[in-house]
């Protein structure tokens, strides 16, 4: 639910579900812990807390890596990326992309090389191969990652057909959210 209320604009109530699965998780469960950190780390950038948004992640990765966990380990290391890349870090987010697309291709899952591919081809200053990867796996991607790539790809070219894109999506995630996560956004995000 964190995730949701992060998506939606809810960053207070997304912050609370994490506190409050920080309680619950066996601290030897490193899987859990590590996706957790990655939200957390997520949430923290969003926020501006980019102190904390690194801490996150560098916790994320390590546990990510303890647990043996492909798929934690990935969504931790997207994470760091998004850390590096606002930091202005461009290499360390580079590395830590090329990662994610080594996992992504190691077990042949597409939804896992499209975040990794577009965040290094804005980095590289080619949004259009972002765009072709969006195109070619946003089918298989989830609702969040079609969001996400699409406003990034908005912010870096100012296409409004991207932005448009995100919007629908997030849409989509609103329609399909808890509707307690939803509740106070009718004023917020435009129908």
């Amino acid at each position: 639910i964190g995730e949701v209320e992060r998506a939606v604009g809810h960053p207070q109530r997304a912050a609370e579900h994490f506190r409050r699965a920080e309680t619950r998780i066996d601290p030897r469960e490193f899987e859990l812990r590590g996706r957790l950190r990655a939200l957390q780390s997520e949430l923290a950038l969003q926020e501006g807390a980019s102190d904390e948004a690194r801490q996150h992640a560098v916790e994320a990765v390590r546990l990510g890596r303890e647990a043996g966990a492909p798929f934690t380990l990935w969504h931790a290391l997207i994470a760091r990326g998004m850390v590096d890349r606002a930091a202005g870090a461009n290499a360390e987010a580079r590395a830590a992309f090329a990662e994610c697309l080594a996992i992504g291709r190691e077990f042949g899952v597409p939804p896992l090389l499209l975040s990794p591919t577009l965040y290094v081809a804005i980095l590289d200053g080619d949004p259009a191969r972002g765009a072709s990867a969006l195109a070619e796996w946003g089918s298989r991607a989830t609702m969040m990652q079609r969001l996400e790539s699409a406003f990034a790809l908005w912010q870096v070219t100012g296409d409004r057909v991207h932005l448009e894109s995100a919007r629908r999506e997030l849409a989509t995630l609103r329609r399909e959210a808890p509707a307690a996560a939803t509740a106070a956004d009718s004023e917020r995000v435009p129908q």
